[in-house]
């Protein structure tokens, strides 16, 4: 099933650093429902920060000004190896994070990108990039947090995470609720034969 990009925000001027204790989060909104499958992010590199991990969390609060991650991790969390990522200050590249187990998304409820790099420290960090001057997507903001997710502080809601979100599309029969996916949909019905078509 082919995948399509949902929310996104691809301006970046800026970066901050995540490692150990401090992790961050990019809160976003979908306007459509839909099953996430994947995110796309942006880093450089200070050192060797090692694993990347990457979730997604509700989110508690104003979407686009002070909404930050609650409870725990929605999906599994999804990998990746940083060590190759650019090391210059204004260089970086972008990093896939599949999900092997999707979740669906309700339309315009806000959810949050959780982004941490548990195995670094002050000389080996993570620069995730980021918008930081004037408004590049309403629906969002980053945050922080310096004690493991425990506690979150929004930051200013004209800042935001390079992001990038990915999905499928489902159906629901009536009376069925969000949580039934169809992988495909009747197109024709002739001579009783049945023709269907991947969503």
């Amino acid at each position: 099933m082919a995948e399509t990009e949902y929310e996104s925000q691809t301006s970046d001027n800026e970066y901050v650093y995540i490692y150990s204790v401090n992790w961050y989060s990019q809160t976003f909104t979908p306007s459509i429902a839909h099953t996430i499958t994947k995110v796309r992010l942006k880093f450089g590199r200070y050192g060797l920060p090692g694993t990347i991990s990457v979730s997604i969390r509700a989110a508690t609060g104003t979407a686009g000004s002070t909404s930050k991650p609650t409870g725990n991790d929605l999906t599994d969390v999804a990998t990746a190896d940083s060590d190759s990522l650019p090391t210059g200050a204004d260089d970086s590249s972008t990093i896939d994070f599949t999900f092997d187990s999707p979740i669906i998304l309700a339309a315009n409820t806000t959810y949050t990108i959780v982004i941490r790099a548990l195995g670094g420290d002050v000389s080996n960090k993570l620069r995730i990039r980021y918008w930081k001057y004037g408004e590049k997507y309403a629906d969002g903001n980053r945050a922080s947090s310096d004690n493991s997710g425990v506690d979150w502080s929004a930051t200013d809601d004209t800042q935001d995470c390079y992001f990038r979100e990915y999905g499928t599309k489902y159906f629901a029969m009536p009376g069925t609720g969000p949580d039934v996916q169809y992988k495909k949909i009747l197109v024709a019905v002739a001579n009783s034969g049945f023709w269907y078509e991947d969503i």
